[in-house]
């Protein structure tokens, strides 16, 4: 007998006592070769006939003890083994066995095997006579009713040495459940596993279940049953568990035969073997087939093919291989899988070699690509080639391998590997198997796989999918399946061209008519979305999105208009909204034009729009250098940028406008904007901060990546941790940067001085960010405009008193929340949201009887008010200032040596602002009578300043004496009478002189080249109240808001602000460090107010003064 779903997958040589055998066994057909038509139980007595079993014994619920056979009926009686053959075939079915019917004196149960040995009254009995003696049709029962004499019997019969016998549990599961499944059967089964294998004799377990999991699920909870069953699996490995899958080319053959000549049909025999591959690929019952045959007029190819597989559909039956060859594009793959099959087809002709051939495959690339169409081809190659019986394609993902409880998950696995067999399994996201290192699960399911595509190497193809890095990275981690795989194949995207041509293809099925005009639209549409592509893209699902989108339209536009939609082309018209920007290539200066007017329209920020239409320019002119060969494209303008200022004043909200108009000018493709912080970027452990870091600006790639604090990135966390990932960060993001200049623009942004460091902190960093954006705080006007349009956005109107009153608020805003504490445009949201909820509460009460009007009307009575204490700084007079008297440069040249002499002149100033921050800077005295020089910044919105000689622990309360944003100087007084230092030891009664610090006069213009001098208090209480000295020298002048500027190399840090300058070779002062207020002047050069500007300044106070 030669059934190929048995034979080939069972080798009773290799197998332990037990057999369990599973699948497709309930209410599933056999056919043999002389086409006979047999269930299980038949199937398997033909087959172990075959084997030299001499005795096949049954057991089921409704049976009890039966033969199909006259042989094994006989052997199943007292001394029936010495039998001759000639009664066997004749006179043992006339004659009654009357040994059989005589009592014996043994306690066992057949005598020696007396199973009638308390049937007395059997003795004159005749033995029962079949339904047939020759056929497997009938049975021979043995007159046990009992189940505990039942149980004895089939341990005598097993263990018999001289009888090769074979015992057969049919629908094992209602027997374990039946009055016979108690503790006696199952120890007998417990030391029947122990049997030597030499005794020969076969215990086989047939269960009704299915797959392997619903056998899992049936043996549970009955611990020996399940025991046998993982005995079959792990002691003899897939020997001793016998899937019974669908039937393969030979059972449909006979089955072909036996309906013919039943039901006298006609064949015609040309398409026979193509016909029976197909059927055998759909993997279904042999009942199914044999049944749908039945229904058929004549055994034909074409009728077959019409009526059973493609049930009316149009079905392609050229070869995979000539199918595969027309897919579109595809070219790298179609390459690497002929040469695949060729070396696959090779090694079928070396038997040495056959022995180390891997069938398995991955396929990776983005999703929509082909993979699975490209697998079931595949599939029919290797069918065609004669790699595999059945050549069928079996789908699944993680959910189907992997189960939610302990156990389940190798059966699980299990299943699908059987019904994959002879043909290819294909798991989608095959990373997705083991998705955390402790997925035990997962494992399971991976290793259940690994031992499967080993096992069955010849039988079965494992083709793995998904996302190419994922992939690598899954296969690294598993070496076990990484030898496995065959070859791995790259899916590239699909090219614009590609992607139209499947559009076409599409339309075409679909019936719909593209008019002309839209197919040079679509071309461009499809050009842009190749160029906008990312990891998720769609592929050849783009095209059936926008091919559906259209229809969509279409339909809506032809109902609307009362046309025919059937008998209408698609027009430019039905393009969908998503793809409207798509509709043009290159650059549109509708779209610039569109992202600056939305620029223009934000409050403030006049030096920003300056300077963003300035870049716009830039890149326009480069890009018509270009257009001309007059340079490279290569030679592009760097696009980096950094914006520093406070928050809320606009910054995230300008880094998307620039995405728009980038975009626009065509430098990115996208233009959209990835928002990061320093969390999103830094990871922490070792090694894992350039993962992160390089994941998330492949998110931004073709757009903006929006680094928001950047400054933090090379800031240490903290907690005495040294390890700076921070930095390994950066490295990462300039490594990238200049990866992909093409198609990245990173916007740095963050405060102003920190900023400054870190620009500085990495020349790569200084030589690709070359734009700097300040961005200046709100001034009240703006904040009053940002409170209106949040309003009017609402329905809401603010009267005249009441914007009085905000614009009051605001002014108090701005005097006591100063510097990085101001809020800017979130301060206009905060008090808009205080000022609605106080009108819901005035409005409430009333709300029945006022007008529309009256309710979206917020009034003076709805804005919060300022503490009574407060005074409006533009309700100060002007304070009549004292005159300061500047003492005249008396010393000679270098009387006064620098730095050493000018110390004791130098201070550490500590503020207190109205808002509770702190702050500090350097200063200088001036005059004996204690007036000391600083910067406007660094005592503005000063609550209590103090000022600490150098060498000193006196902190002396000094007081502004006048401040001046526009040329950023101050003046401060202190009391020499309380300067400690001072006072004569001897009396204390007597001070000394407050010494002062000479300044250059008017006339003694600084030269470009002197070698110049700071003093100052870097990075304020960061680094203590120690001075520092740094030198460089005067480089160039500059001018802001017609204030004179020097122009300086010299090394300064914000706590600088307010040191003196001066010559080296005089000491005397030329100007007050105002360094870090301009950040837009390159890295690495400080400005300093000049001494002209100083006497100008004071000279001004003089003459107010005198007024």
């Amino acid at each position: 007998m030669s059934i190929k779903r048995i034979t080939s997958k069972l080798s009773l040589d290799q197998t332990g006592t037990f057999i369990i055998v599973y699948g497709q066994v309930l209410a599933e057909e056999f056919i043999d070769e002389d086409l006979t038509l047999c269930d299980v139980d038949q199937i398997f007595w033909k087959y172990l006939k075959q084997q030299g079993f001499e005795r096949i014994v049954y057991f089921d619920i409704a049976r009890r003890l039966f033969c199909y056979d006259q042989r094994s009926f006989d052997l199943c009686r007292p001394e029936g083994n010495n039998s001759s053959s000639e009664n066997n075939n004749s006179q043992t079915s006339e004659a009654p066995p009357q040994e059989a019917h005589k009592s014996g004196t043994n306690n066992r149960p057949l005598g020696r095997r007396s199973v009638f040995r308390r049937r007395q009254q059997a003795q004159n009995q005749a033995p029962p006579r079949p339904l047939s003696q020759q056929s497997p049709d009938g049975y021979y029962q043995l007159p046990i009713t009992a189940d505990t004499l039942a149980v004895q019997t089939l341990d005598a019969l097993i263990k018999e040495k001289d009888i090769k016998t074979a015992l057969i549990f049919n629908q094992f599961e209602k027997t374990a459940l039946s009055s016979i499944a108690g503790n006696q059967l199952f120890n007998y089964l417990t030391h029947w596993v122990n049997l030597p294998s030499s005794l020969g004799n076969k215990c086989f377990l047939i269960f009704q279940s299915a797959t392997e999991e619903q056998l899992y699920e049936s043996t549970r909870n009955y611990p020996t049953m399940r025991n046998l069953v993982a005995n079959a699996q792990n002691n003899t490995g897939l020997h001793s568990m016998l899937y019974l899958s669908n039937p393969m080319k030979d059972e449909l053959g006979r089955l072909l035969q036996r309906i013919r000549l039943k039901n006298n049909l006609t064949v015609h025999w040309s398409g026979l073997d193509k016909m029976l591959r197909w059927i055998e690929a759909e993997n279904k019952p042999l009942k199914h087939w044999a049944i749908n045959f039945r229904k058929l007029k004549e055994l034909s190819y074409e009728q077959v093919k019409h009526e059973l597989i493609a049930q009316g559909k149009n079905v392609d039956e050229r070869p995979g291989s000539e199918r595969l060859e027309e897919l579109i594009g595809l070219e790298n793959v179609k390459e690497q899988v002929k040469k695949h099959i060729a070396l696959i087809k090779a090694t079928r002709r070396n038997p040495q070699l056959a022995k180390n051939r891997r069938l398995h495959l991955v396929l990776q690339g983005n999703p929509g690509t082909g993979k699975t169409t490209v697998a079931r081809l595949i599939a029919e190659i290797y069918r065609d080639a004669g790699v595999l019986e059945r050549g069928h394609l079996v789908e699944t993902e993680r959910k189907g391998l992997v189960a939610e409880y302990v156990g389940q998950t190798a059966p699980k696995t299990d299943r699908v590997c059987q019904e994959a067999l002879d043909g290819v399994l294909f798991i989608d996201e095959v990373y997705n198997l083991k998705q955390h290192e402790n997925d035990t699960f997962g494992q399971e399911a991976i290793d259940t796989l690994m031992k499967f595509m080993e096992d069955e190497k010849d039988r079965l193809c494992v083709i793995m999918a998904g996302y190419t890095k994922e992939i690598s990275e899954f296969l690294e981690s598993n070496p076990g399946l990484q030898r496995r795989v065959g070859v791995r194949v790259d899916f590239e995207d699909y090219r614009p061209e590609e992607l139209k041509k499947i559009f076409d293809l599409k339309a075409r099925q679909m019936g719909v008519t593209i008019a002309d005009d839209l197919q040079k639209t679509l071309t461009n549409i499809f050009i842009n979305i190749y160029e906008r592509r990312d990891e998720k893209f769609g592929n050849a699902s783009e095209s059936e999105k926008l091919l559906q989108g259209l229809i969509e339209n279409h339909i809506i536009r032809c109902e609307m208009n009362g046309l025919d939609f059937t008998q209408e082309a698609i027009q430019i018209a039905d393009i969908p909204k998503a793809y409207e920007d798509m509709a043009e290539l290159g650059q549109t200066e509708a779209k610039i034009d569109e992202a600056l007017a939305e620029l223009r329209g934000m409050i403030g920020l006049k030096s920003v729009k300056e300077l963003v239409q300035s870049i716009v320019n830039r890149i326009r002119y480069n890009q018509k250098l270009i257009q001309k060969a007059i340079i490279d494209k290569g030679d592009q303008i760097s696009l980096h940028l950094v914006f520093t200022g406070n928050p809320g004043t606009g910054k995230t909200t300008v880094a998307r406008i620039v995405g728009k108009a980038f975009k626009a000018l065509g430098v990115v493709k996208k233009g959209h904007v990835v928002e990061v912080q320093r969390a999103d970027l830094v990871a922490g452990y070792v090694g894992q901060t350039a993962i992160k870091t390089r994941e998330v600006i492949e998110q931004a790639l073709d757009g903006i990546l929006f680094i928001d604090e950047a400054y933090t990135l090379t800031r240490s966390s903290g907690g005495g941790d040294t390890t700076d990932y921070g930095q390994e960060a950066v490295n990462t993001l300039l490594a990238m940067m200049e990866n992909h200049r093409d198609r990245l623009v990173v916007i740095a942004a963050g405060y102003p001085e920190e900023m400054q460091q870190f620009i500085e902190s990495n020349p790569g960093l200084q030589s690709r960010f070359t734009n700097y954006l300040q961005f200046e705080d709100y001034v009240v006007d703006d904040l009053w405009l940002i409170f209106q349009k949040i309003a009017q956005d609402k329905k809401y109107r603010v009267d005249l008193e009441a914007e009085s009153k905000v614009k009051d608020y605001f002014e108090y805003l701005r005097a006591t929340k100063q510097g990085r504490n101001f809020g800017n445009g979130r301060e206009a949201r905060n008090l808009y949201a205080q000022a609605l909820s106080l009108h819901e509460q005035r409005i409430l009460p009333e709300m029945d009887h006022l007008s529309h009007e009256e309710i979206l009307t917020i009034k003076a009575a709805d804005i919060p008010v300022p503490p009574e204490d407060f005074v409006k700084p533009s309700a100060v007079k002007p304070k009549k200032r004292e005159k300061v008297k500047i003492p005249l440069p008396t010393l000679e040249a270098h009387d006064l040596k620098a730095p050493e002499g000018l110390l004791n002149c130098l201070g550490f100033i500590d503020v207190a602002t109205h808002s509770g921050q702190e702050g500090s800077g350097s200063g200088f005295v001036i005059s004996p009578e204690g007036h000391i020089l600083t910067c406007h910044h660094v005592v503005e919105n000063s609550k209590k300043v103090t000022f600490r000689f150098e060498d000193t622990e006196q902190n002396i309360e000094a007081k502004v004496i006048f401040s001046d944003k526009r040329s950023d100087l101050a003046l401060i007084k202190i009391d020499p009478d309380e300067v400690e230092a001072l006072k004569d030891e001897t009396d204390q009664n007597k001070t000394k002189k407050l010494p002062y610090l000479p300044m250059s006069t008017k006339d003694e213009a600084p030269v470009i080249g002197h070698e110049i001098g700071l003093l100052g208090y870097p990075l304020g209480v960061q680094l203590g109240t120690k001075a520092s000295y740094s030198k460089g020298v005067i480089s160039s002048f500059r001018k802001r808001d017609e204030i004179q500027l020097l122009q300086t190399d010299v090394s300064a840090t914000h706590g600088y602000s307010g040191g003196p300058v001066f010559r080296l070779d005089t000491g005397r002062i030329i100007g007050v460090l105002t360094g870090g207020i301009d950040i837009k002047i390159a890295a690495g050069i400080n400005l300093v107010i000049d001494i002209r500007e100083v006497y100008q300044f004071i000279a001004l106070e003089v003459e107010a003064a005198k007024a």
